[in-house]
């Protein structure tokens, strides 16, 4: 397996696990600013855990074929031929899968960065006054109010009537909710074919709404939940955008009224810690499955030469057993065996047997190969696995 997808399987399960666990367990407490620091660190300590080199080595898989009674040296190399032209429809399907993941990785990225585009140049064109390091940027029209970096957009009638919009809108700033959706428009693009990323996405938003809405109700609680209502319909604006009444209002008022959660509930998040070790573990285990010959990088060699070297070595180090010639025993002996980090031959056994005798023959010539040179990925040896067919064949009088 390639970096690239080893890497997207990695980054996969780790942040599906993560924020699972965080949906499952977690959006309905009122630790706010808690959630969203422990929901936006944990996504991208997601996102850099496969880049580190915690797992297993990777093993690779190749055929090799040896016959024994007469010299096939000509089958060996065209069979050999036939395994190395093989390895196109891999890299075909490769290719499609990095044209498919790249145009919608550029396609997700665009669209947001469009959006941001028309945002700003919305916003730019309302004139601002600025108060408390943010500005604010007052309109005629009633307009649903949004916030976006340090600026606020609010209509002139909010403005004077409904002092909590503002102040709501002021919580967003000062929290610097519009960077979080910044930095998840990152995740959103490498992650696109990933649901839960998008349905996070949403939470995301929401958790802004609760953390702002705590900040600015306080003890009007009331009065803040009539004048939600009042404003729950409103015009579309931008989606990255906070708004007032982009939320589900519902939601909203029933977290507003629900009792804090219990500081207890916080030890909740050391559950994190054995969950993401047993995704470590699985991702581990993936990585550790065998890797097709052709997407290898090096492969290993033996005595300067390549798996032909090693039939030609084998074929003539091969003794045909006494008594398999007399039980007239012939056929194919698959034998597996591994080139370890260092290039010893190690872990031989036979997959599919043909004769006690034969198999044992092929056991032995196969333990006592001399050394290789190691199989080399990501610049460092791995173990690599061996598939290795002998035929057996005696010659009719």
């Amino acid at each position: 397996m390639d970096g690239m997808t080893s890497y997207l399987i990695g980054c996969t399960l780790y942040i599906t696990v993560f924020q699972a666990f965080y949906l499952i367990a977690m959006r309905k407490t009122t630790f706010f600013r808690m959630n969203r620091i422990i929901l936006m660190s944990g996504t991208f300590a997601c996102m850099i855990m496969p880049l580190v080199n915690f797992f297993l080595p990777e093993s690779v898989s190749s055929l090799g074929l040896i016959t024994a009674g007469h010299k096939l040296y000509t089958e060996i190399e065209a069979f050999a031929d036939s395994v190395i032209s093989a390895g196109e429809g891999p890299q075909r399907g490769k290719m499609i899968f990095c044209i498919i993941y790249f145009t919608g990785a550029a396609t997700t990225m665009f669209m947001t960065i469009m959006s941001m585009i028309r945002m700003t140049e919305f916003i730019r064109r309302i004139p601002c006054t600025e108060e408390d390091g943010v500005k604010i940027r007052m309109t005629g029209t009633d307009i649903a109010s949004f916030s976006w970096c340090r600026n606020i957009v609010i209509s002139r009638n909010d403005i004077e009537n409904n002092p909590l919009i503002l102040a709501h809108e002021k919580m967003h700033v000062k929290c610097w909710h519009s960077f979080d959706m910044m930095a998840y428009s990152a995740v959103t693009a490498i992650q696109w074919f990933n649901p839960i990323v998008w349905l996070v996405r949403k939470e995301l938003k929401m958790l802004h709404e609760y953390e702002a809405d705590a900040l600015t109700a306080d003890k009007e609680w009331h009065d803040y939940q009539l004048l939600l209502i009042r404003k729950a319909v409103g015009e579309k604006q931008f989606m990255a955008a906070n708004g007032f009444n982009h939320s589900k209002v519902k939601s909203r008022i029933s977290m507003m009224n629900r009792k804090r959660s219990g500081k207890w509930m916080k030890l909740v998040y050391i559950l994190c810690l054995p969950i993401l070790a047993g995704a470590m573990c699985c991702c581990s285990d993936w990585k550790a499955e065998t890797v097709p010959f052709d997407l290898i990088e090096e492969a290993p060699r033996f005595q300067g030469g390549d798996a032909n070297s090693f039939s030609r070595w084998v074929n003539r180090n091969l003794r045909y057993p006494e008594s398999a010639k007399d039980d007239n025993a012939m056929g194919r002996v698959n034998v597996n065996f591994t080139v370890d980090e260092s290039g010893k031959v190690t872990d031989v056994r036979v997959l599919s047997g043909v004769h006690p005798a034969l198999d044992a023959e092929a056991i032995r010539v196969v333990s006592s190969s001399p050394s290789w040179e190691p199989g080399i990925q990501d610049g460092r040896p791995i173990p690599v696995s061996y598939t290795f067919p002998i035929i057996f064949h005696l010659r009719q009088p």
